[in-house]
């Protein structure tokens, strides 16, 4: 399967800033995808790679241009999308284009995650120009049922984090999130990291069958 990872960058571009993980997986990705030409260039200067290939995703990008980064990312099969700075597709440009590579089944994973605040809406591929981020439920049951109720009439792009062992709870809460498409990322940054997406109905039996472990719930707005 062809994957994308999604990539911070430091908030300055100077090279002590990149972790050596950072700098390894620019070096041995098949293409690199950024928003500026000028940062591109810079990071291909100090991998030492000059040659790698790369391409433009920015708020001038057309539909047929993404569509065609889609196909490219199925052929060079493993890219990387990155930003200026930070983390991209929080308040920059791509989120829609991640929404197309999940339902073009291309596989999407976050390096090198330095928030699951962060990391899950740039993840998620839903729009997050403005979000709401709501910490953890209560754990009071009448507390709990007001949280997920007003979750679902939320206009903006929701993000909370839940304990690794309340899944079974989380089930029943997210059934009053009707309708709208959710993103559950676990294990943010490692290895067996997984993105579990659509509706409440349509993921359920896969949020069942997973194991304990941290994971960063998004939930689309209204558009």
């Amino acid at each position: 399967m062809a994957t994308l990872f999604v990539t911070g960058l430091p908030l300055t571009l100077e090279k002590n800033s990149f972790s050596p993980n950072s700098i390894n997986i620019l070096k041995t990705s098949n293409h690199l995808i950024g928003e500026s030409r000028k940062v591109i260039l810079s990071i291909l200067s100090f991998i030492g790679d000059k040659n790698k290939t790369f391409s433009l995703l920015n708020e001038h990008s057309k539909y047929d241009e993404k569509k065609e980064l889609i196909d490219l990312i199925k052929a060079k099969d493993i890219c990387v999308l990155f930003s200026d700075i930070g983390t991209p597709c929080v308040a920059d440009p791509g989120y829609d284009f991640v929404d197309m590579c999940y339902n073009n089944n291309i596989e999407i994973l976050s390096f090198p995650g330095p928030s699951c605040i962060t990391t899950g809406l740039s993840i998620s591929g839903f729009y997050s120009e403005k979000f709401t981020f709501l910490g953890y439920p209560p754990i009071d049951k009448g507390e709990r049922k007001k949280f997920f109720i007003e979750l679902n009439g939320a206009k903006e792009t929701t993000v909370f984090i839940e304990r690794p062992y309340c899944m079974k709870y989380l089930l029943k809460d997210l059934q009053y999130i009707k309708d709208k498409r959710m993103a559950i990322a676990y294990n943010i940054g490692s290895h067996d990291e997984i993105t579990i997406r659509g509706n409440i109905n349509n993921i359920k039996n896969k949020l069942i069958n997973m194991p304990k472990a941290p994971f960063t719930v998004v939930v689309e707005g209204i558009k």
